[in-house]
């Protein structure tokens, strides 16, 4: 067995076939490369595979992640993503072998932090927790806000006209502004937005903007979900909320609250809150600093975050 960057894989059907196994994505290198070519995150490397013989038998993907720290400054951190091992490869510490091997990886570059989204309703939250991850705090995650509508008829179908055009770089601008106040993944490169949309489809009809606050929605399982919401003042959280609702969803939700301004207005609303999630954001420190002591007791990141 050896370990090898995604980039020096020679088989991509092998990397395809683990990665649909456990994903149920079927990864065309082309599919991978536009990823990357998009976003800047994995660009420099994509991740590292065990390989048994010619069989592509785990795999643990990397990224660069960008963080703000409690001092304000911005580093680089490691994020875990595409975490597999082939059905037949199962329980002989493949997962463990490249964990080990990306976190030294890692250390030599300096880097002092590993997180990774999972949920803990699967066996790999174990596993994780065993190789050193831990929850951030489940108190100090931000809670999760839904309200029930009432079935409503369908809007009348409007004439087609001009699609709606999306100001990507006000977007933008509002996030570095808006999420300038928080430390955590509070600091994006420029074309996030447009990466977003490329890679996850996320399309105009999906971001609401206003010059004093944006959106980023997806309709799913008859539930419109508001993945980021950020505002200027709670006239824009109120206009953009407005916005949402004349879609008429019979759930709406919000993934995550941070501005007590927009909490106070669910509530005001008659939302239902919970901070319990399955949903976790993990970290491992590579170094002596801990998650607290670097980024403070609140870490902030949005669904749109995830890698």
């Amino acid at each position: 067995m050896r370990i090898v960057s995604y980039d020096q894989l020679n088989d991509p059907d092998g990397f395809l076939k683990l990665m649909e196994s456990a994903f149920f994505w079927p990864a065309h290198p082309d599919r991978v490369a536009e990823i990357r070519k998009l976003d800047e995150r994995f660009r420099d490397c994509y991740g590292y595979a065990l390989v048994s013989g010619r069989t592509v038998a785990g795999f643990v993907g990397t990224a660069d992640i960008l963080a703000r720290t409690r001092d304000g400054k911005v580093e680089k951190v490691l994020g875990i993503h595409h975490v597999a091992t082939l059905p037949g490869f199962a329980r002989k510490g493949i997962a463990a072998q490249l964990f080990e091997h990306v976190e030294d990886e890692y250390r030599r570059k300096s880097y002092r932090f590993s997180f990774l989204f999972t949920s803990r309703s699967l066996v790999a939250w174990h596993l994780y927790r065993k190789l050193g991850y831990a929850d951030l705090p489940t108190m100090e995650v931000a809670p999760r806000a839904h309200k029930l509508f009432p079935k409503a008829e369908k809007a009348k179908k409007q004439k087609k006209g001009k699609r709606q055009k999306i100001d990507y770089k006000l977007v933008e601008r509002l996030h570095a502004e808006l999420a300038g106040k928080y430390c955590g993944f509070a600091v994006r490169s420029p074309g996030w937005l447009k990466a977003l949309e490329k890679i996850w489809e996320v399309g105009p009809g999906s971001i609401v903007a206003t010059r004093d606050g944006y959106a980023i929605t997806e309709n799913f399982r008859n539930a419109l979900w508001i993945d980021e919401i950020l505002c200027r003042n709670r006239a824009a959280y109120v206009r953009i909320l407005d916005r949402l609702l004349k879609r008429r969803p019979e759930v709406l939700v919000d993934c995550g609250v941070w501005d007590p301004v927009l909490e106070r207005i669910y509530r005001e609303r008659g939302f239902r809150f919970r901070r319990k999630n399955y949903g976790t954001l993990m970290a491992r420190p590579l170094g002596k600093a801990s998650v607290r002591s670097v980024f403070g007791p609140r870490f902030f990141w949005t669904p749109s975050d995830q890698f």
